[in-house]
C-alpha cells in the first residue's frame, strides 16, 4: 500500500492590483490562492481570496479577476469536493470564499483563530465567510507537518497566527509558499521592517528568518553565513526553492515577474508536478 505523496501544485491567480508609487514606478499586487492535488486524488487548497461583498471603497481597482470557484470549475472540482482547506490567516482577500466548501475541513493555527473569534476588528470584514457555523476547524499549534511533503510554518507578524506553508515534491523538490510573512523578495532579508499592514515588527523579523534558515537547511545551494545574506544571494536561493510572494516590485526581481507574466496570461499556472 502506497503512502500519499503531493502531485501537482497550482497556483491560481485571483485578480492583479497596479499600486502607483513614484514617478515611472509602480508595484503589482498579484492575489493568488493554492491548490495541491495528492497521489490519492485528495484536494487541498490554500486561502480562497477576495469575497466580492468585501472589497473596500477607495481601494485600487482589481483587473483579470477570476474568483476560486471559476478556477476549480476549470479543473473540474466542485466545491462539495474540496477535502481541506489550509486558512493562512482571517484577512478578507484570504477568508472570502471559506463559506463555499461545506464539506471540507479547515485548518489554522489555534492562535490565530481564537483572537478572530474574540473579535479582532482586523478580521471581521470576512467573518461571515470564516466563521461560518457550518465550517469544521482544526488547530495546528507551531509548525505542523499537515501531511507527508506538506508543512504548515507559524509565521506571525503581518497577523497574530499567520502560517506559510512549505511544499516538497519528489521530483522539484521544496516549494516555499511565503504568503503575507513576506510580501515582496526584496523584504526577505535579516533586517527588514514592517509595513503598516502588518500587526508586530519583532514578530515580522523573527518569522522572516526562519524562513530564511529554513531556505537555506531545505535549498540545494551552499549555506550562506547570516552576515552574508544579501538581496542577492536571497534572490538567488529563493529563485532556486521557488519562494512565491504576493507583490511584485517592477524594478525588481525579474523571475518573479516572468513567472507572474505567464500566470497573466493564462490565469493558473502548474507550478509543479510529479
Amino acid at each position: 500500500m502506497h503512502a500519499t505523496a503531493l502531485r501537482r501544485l497550482y497556483l491560481m491567480q485571483l485578480s492583479t492590483t497596479t499600486i502607483p508609487l513614484a514617478p515611472g514606478r509602480s508595484m503589482e499586487m498579484v492575489l493568488p490562492c493554492y491548490l495541491v492535488e495528492t497521489s490519492d486524488n485528495k484536494h487541498v487548497l490554500i486561502d480562497t481570496g477576495m469575497a466580492a461583498d468585501a472589497r473596500q471603497p477607495g481601494t485600487p481597482p482589481a483587473a483579470n479577476e477570476k474568483n476560486v470557484l471559476d478556477h476549480l470549475a476549470e479543473l473540474g472540482i466542485r466545491p462539495d469536493e474540496m477535502d481541506t482547506v489550509i486558512c493562512t490567516h482571517f484577512d478578507v482577500d484570504h477568508a472570502g470564499f471559506h463559506d463555499s466548501f461545506p464539506n471540507a475541513e479547515f485548518i489554522v493555527q489555534r492562535g490565530h483563530y481564537e483572537i478572530a473569534r474574540n473579535g479582532h476588528a482586523r478580521f471581521a470584514s470576512a467573518r461571515a465567510h470564516w466563521d461560518h457555523p457550518a465550517l469544521r476547524y482544526r488547530f495546528a499549534d507551531g509548525d505542523t507537518e499537515l501531511l507527508p511533503g506538506l508543512t504548515l510554518l507559524e509565521t506571525s507578524g503581518h497577523a497574530p497566527g499567520h502560517q506559510s506553508v512549505l511544499v516538497r515534491l519528489p521530483r522539484t523538490g521544496p516549494v516555499l509558499l511565503a504568503i503575507d510573512a513576506v510580501m515582496m523578495q526584496r523584504l526577505f532579508t535579516m533586517d527588514r521592517k514592517a509595513s503598516p499592514q502588518d500587526d508586530n515588527e519583532p514578530q515580522l523579523l523573527a518569522s522572516t528568518r526562519k524562513l530564511l534558515d529554513i531556505v537555506e537547511r531545505t535549498s540545494p545551494v551552499e549555506r550562506l553565513r547570516p552576515r552574508r545574506r544579501t538581496m542577492e544571494n536571497t534572490e538567488k536561493i529563493a529563485t532556486i526553492l521557488r519562494v512565491n510572494f504576493t507583490f511584485l516590485d517592477r524594478s525588481g526581481i525579474k523571475g518573479s515577474v516572468r513567472l507572474f507574466e505567464r500566470i497573466r496570461k493564462n490565469g493558473r499556472t502548474l507550478l509543479t508536478s510529479l
